[in-house]
């Protein structure tokens, strides 16, 4: 038989790119009744590294037995051999397979075969393709029913500088009804009595397993398993048996600036970790014990979060039940409040502004896509959620050289906090007393009189909020009073001498009462309101109309066309990070509303595109820059 496959495999059988073969040449010949000799040969198709190959496959099967050979070939490169002979019984008339008793043995070796391995996120996703180099053998043997596994593997990263000086290699080993692992060379009984002596075990369980991470410097990480399983063919079987499980996670003094490379592009790592783990007891809610130290460990998040913190944390209880106690320092830091975050739309498909149904829709478990076994799996997964219970209690001591900053705050806090639980999620819980700082509010710089800052351990992050800052003015003490949460702060102005609200607003901008303002100023004090407006009211405004309509921008501000217009309100919504689509309104009767496009072209020059409800039109670049 020789067949020309079609350029493109049928529509929906998914493959990866290259995989779909040209060509398939096969003979098959019965020169008896229980005897038949085949050979088929696959051509045409592309590996991982673009490389073109070729599979040839021979199997010859007889009344006693079967046996066969596999090899892959890459322009002139051997990347996997492989020999099987099975108890098997071969009868071409009538046609069948009768498995019979007797031993079975496998062997199947790969060598430098390229894996392309998908990266969908982190710092590796800027190195180019990540193509791995595999080498790996597979043996099986021993009686048909109950035989006994090794498999080892080595994966390198040739080609790629970021990752070459890592190997990271994995070996298990199954024996069933035996006290032999019966690999060739004694590798399954050297791994089973590796696995043991790290494991502090006279003899293992049936599966062992070890895990390496090994840099140029040295290993990195090791993991051993002693596992109990029941493996067999006919009926094939891998199912967990009778017996105990141990395991053990070790990492000994690891640089993390080594593994760096692995985390998200907005996350960075340095310094020293310690990790050792282990569990023991019951397969499914084995006892855990270990320590966990970090020396000196710096932590970055996007430009949000800079941290340097040391502590030891020890986990106890079980798998279900976790405990995870200690103590850690924050010995300098900063944490920037971040910015509203804009839900963007997807850049491709249907895109739905200001419609939110589809979201509520998509909490309500019938709204799961799919067939039922969909909704079965995510119950499954539920359930297994509600038996994890870890249980916190971690002392977090932060001294003096910690900063919160954002917003125009920039305070310098210390503290006590307590890690607990809530909801299976860590959450603090203590106060934070602000020790230092300012507040820039409306072009005036407010020093920090006292603050404190409280976590409550509830669902949501959001500390309540008790500061109180003064500035001098002339003749007045300034007083800015910082209530309510992170979330949605409150602001209280007074003054020494007591001023009505209005004159405190015009003492901050002006530096002298409403009175004692010209008629320009008084005009610029009407649209620092807004600004006003925005600092005490509008973040509110915000999250409720974000709740039910996913705004990203609320604003109060001057209303176009200047002269009379008044004061506008403007909500937006951010369809790409840099183009945004807002309405505005003034607020004033039978005043005029507009919808604008607005287009990021650099960092400070937009485009901006407009269409009213007057018929009016226009078109403009504009530069913007805050100093």
């Amino acid at each position: 038989i020789a067949l020309d496959f079609p350029e493109t495999p049928p529509p929906g059988l998914k493959l990866p790119e290259g995989a779909w073969p040209k060509r398939l040449e096969a003979s098959l010949s019965a020169p008896q009744a229980t005897a038949v000799n085949m050979e088929v040969m696959v051509t045409g198709f592309r590996l991982d590294d673009g490389s073109s190959a070729e599979i040839d496959l021979k199997l010859s099967g007889t009344g006693t037995g079967t046996s066969s050979t596999v090899t892959l070939d890459a322009e002139g490169r051997r990347l996997v051999s492989g020999e099987m002979s099975l108890p098997a019984a071969v009868s071409v008339y009538p046609p069948g397979l009768m498995y019979q008793t007797g031993d079975v043995a496998v062997e199947l070796v790969l060598k430098d075969y390229p894996l392309a391995i998908k990266q969908s996120t982190g710092k590796l996703r800027g190195g180019g393709p990540l193509l791995a180099s595999l080498d790996s053998e597979l043996h099986v043997s021993g009686p048909f029913a109950m035989p006994s596994a090794y498999l080892g593997a080595e994966m390198t990263f040739p080609g790629r500088p970021d990752l070459e000086k890592f190997t990271v290699s994995a070996e298990a080993a199954i024996r069933s009804g035996s006290a032999s692992y019966g690999t060739p060379a004694g590798r399954g009984e050297d791994l089973a009595g590796s696995v043991a002596a790290a494991l502090g075990l006279e003899t293992a369980e049936s599966l062992v397993s070890r895990l390496s991470v090994r840099h140029m410097r040295g290993t990195l990480l090791t993991a051993d398993l002693s596992y109990p399983v029941s493996f067999g063919f006919n009926p094939f079987r891998l199912a967990r048996g009778e017996g105990e499980l141990d395991a053990r996670v070790k990492m000994d003094d690891l640089p993390l600036e080594d593994i760096d490379v692995f985390l998200p592009e907005e996350v960075g790592l340095d310094g020293m970790c310690t990790l050792n783990l282990e569990a023991d007891g019951p397969a499914d809610a084995p006892s855990l014990s270990g320590r966990i130290a970090m020396n000196d460990l710096a932590v970055k998040y996007q430009q949000l979060v800079s941290l340097l913190l040391s502590g030891n944390l020890a986990v106890e209880g079980t798998a279900t039940r976790p405990v995870v106690t200690g103590d850690l320092a924050i010995l300098n830091g900063v944490v920037t409040i971040p910015q509203n975050r804009r839900d963007l739309h997807p850049l491709e498909g249907r895109s739905v502004l200001w419609d939110t149904a589809w979201r509520a829709a998509l909490d309500t478990a019938d709204a799961l896509p799919g067939p039922p076994d969909n909704r079965i799996a995510a119950e499954a997964a539920g359930r297994r959620a509600a038996r994890f219970r870890p249980d916190y209690d971690i002392e977090l001591d932060i001294a003096h050289g910690f900063w919160l900053r954002g917003e125009g705050l920039e305070i310098q806090l210390d503290g006590k906090l307590q890690i607990t639980q809530h909801n299976n999620k860590p959450v603090p819980v203590g106060d934070l007393n602000a020790r230092g700082g300012t507040f820039l509010f409306l072009g005036r710089v407010f020093n920090l009189e006292r603050g404190l800052i409280s976590f409550y351990g509830g669902d949501e992050l959001n500390p309540s909020l008790d500061m109180t800052l003064r500035s001098a003015i002339e003749n007045y003490q300034v007083y800015i009073r910082l209530g309510g949460t992170l979330e949605e702060p409150e602001l209280h102005l007074t003054s020494d001498p007591d001023l009505p609200e209005g004159d405190i607003i015009a003492m901050i901008v002006f530096g002298k009462p409403l009175e004692s303002l010209n008629e320009g100023q008084g005009e610029m004090l009407k649209s620092r309101t807004a600004d006003i407006l925005i600092t005490m009211g509008a973040a509110r405004l915000q999250q409720s109309l974000a709740g039910h309509g996913g705004i990203d921008v609320v604003s109060v501000r001057s209303a176009r066309g200047g002269g009379d217009q008044g004061t506008a309100l403007v909500v937006g919504k951010y369809i790409t990070p840099d183009l945004l689509l807002s309405y505005e309104q003034a607020l004033k009767e039978k005043s005029t509303s507009y919808l604008v496009m607005e287009y990021m072209l650099t960092r400070y020059i937009k485009l901006e595109s407009l269409y009213s409800n007057q018929s009016k039109t226009g078109i403009g670049v504009g530069v913007e820059k805050d100093y």
